[in-house]
């Protein structure tokens, strides 16, 4: 016979000796289990004598669990930001690092009202039931491609008493969202990101367990960024954040990915060990104020930002800023504009477009307008800049030379283009101007 805390105390030290570093709560937790007790039954009744069907229970689940079996698909469940959640095979075992996704989308959500979530790949739903549970204004929508997912997230809604705010669906995150679901104020996603090299040295605690649907993203890792980055900011409300979660490694890549996609105020956070983990970012807003007004004004001219009507065809490159160019006594000599992000259709459209008025043409008033939108476009976190111009257009050609602008191609345009269709031409000079 043998006391609850001497099989404790047994458990933790051959799980020590095998070399699990969370070797004290794999043994409680295995001890619970298999005698069916809370963790406080646990510490009250450490002095009392187990049975021997117990221990002979506790031994050949430690058994399973050195061999490779991870301890939450022993037990069935897993404790996720004071939530008990269920787990089995078919979703990834939520882990501490992931509780810096669910925290920074909280602290966001809690500021937005009543606030509509996504949480795609959701697995178990950890992430989307940490905010639901943490935020009473927050309804949320769990996607996942994998039904035998959903089943257990939709059990881990009902544990959790949240089935008046949360809703569980098959979403495929590398595919453009369905319009049926609406839009929200925050995204997360904690994707399949390990790499292909990465899967054949998996630990075999998650090689050989854990879904490998919920684990590789690719080869290089990044596909389900690129998917979301450029099909799900269109879910996202002006103003609305988008979270990843990201493997060691791939914060730098994932924050291009964003600031590319068009998204601002991109920004790495990191976990407990210092390593970025989480990256977000925001759509901008229509109605963007420009706070730095220094930064749109030299002696010579000035941006003053306009609002587009809502039917302006323009409207379709936003996020953008728009601005009248206007000359030192304030008269408007042109137009210009900032189209942030980068995109096939950008490539061929430019980041920048401007128009100069006919009688104030020849004065370099376009290239100083667009060393004030270089400006902006820094303060954005844009790293490079695309301008645009038919190579019969010597005046635009000239003035991006002055810029100091690369020329990358002259580009033939798609068949299908709107700049084809609109201009008749054929084919684009590709300027490129690092900032």
């Amino acid at each position: 016979m043998i006391t609850y805390q001497n099989l404790y105390l047994d458990i933790r030290r051959q799980l020590l000796q095998a070399g699990f570093p969370g070797a004290g709560l794999e043994a409680r937790e295995l001890v619970c289990f298999a005698s069916g007790k809370t963790r406080e039954e646990f510490y009250r009744d450490g002095p009392l004598y187990t049975s021997p069907e117990i221990e002979e229970a506790v031994r050949a689940l430690t058994e399973r669990h050195v061999g490779g079996e991870p301890v939450a698909y022993l037990i069935g469940e897993w404790e996720f930001y004071g939530l008990t959640l269920e787990v089995n095979e078919s979703v990834l075992i939520p882990r501490v690092d992931t509780e810096v996704l669910a925290e920074a989308a909280i602290e966001f959500a809690g500021t937005q009202g009543k606030c509509r979530l996504l949480d795609l790949c959701t697995g178990s739903g950890c992430v989307g039931l940490a905010a639901a549970a943490s935020v009473p204004d927050c309804r949320a929508l769990l996607g996942d491609i994998s039904e035998e997912a959903l089943r257990v997230c939709r059990r881990n809604v009902r544990r959790c008493g949240l089935t008046d705010r949360v809703k569980a669906d098959i979403l495929d995150a590398l595919t453009p969202p369905p319009a049926s679901i609406g839009t929200f104020q925050c995204i997360t996603c904690n994707p399949p990101y390990i790499t292909r090299g990465e899967m054949e040295a998996l630990d075999r605690s998650v090689r050989d367990f854990e879904p490998h649907l919920a684990l590789y993203g690719g080869e290089d890792g990044l596909d389900f960024y690129r998917a979301i980055v450029r099909n799900w900011k269109a879910a996202l409300t002006e103003g609305g954040r988008m979270y990843f979660e990201v493997g060691a490694g791939q914060a730098d890549a994932v924050l291009e990915l964003m600031r590319d996609g068009g998204f601002v105020d991109v920004n790495i956070l990191p976990d407990t060990q210092g390593t970025g983990r989480v990256i977000y970012g925001t759509v901008a807003e229509r109605n963007m104020m420009i706070l730095e007004t220094d930064l749109l004004k030299t002696e010579e001219i000035s941006l003053r930002q306009i609002e587009l009507e809502p039917d302006d065809p323009q409207r379709k490159w936003d996020p953008a800023f728009h601005f009248d160019i206007l000359d030192h006594t304030g008269a408007r000599i042109g137009g210009c504009n900032l189209r942030l992000g980068h995109s096939e259709a950008l490539y061929y459209a430019g980041n920048i477009g401007y128009q100069i008025d006919e009688p104030y043409r020849g004065h370099h008033y376009a290239g100083k307008a667009c060393k004030l939108l270089f400006q902006l476009a820094r303060r954005q976190g844009m790293e490079y800049v695309i301008i645009v111009c038919a190579p019969s257009n010597q005046p635009s050609r000239k003035t991006c030379e002055w810029l100091g602008g690369e020329l990358l191609e002259i580009a033939e345009l798609p068949e299908d283009s709107e700049q084809r269709r609109l201009t008749g031409e054929s084919h684009r000079c590709i300027f490129r101007f690092s900032l």
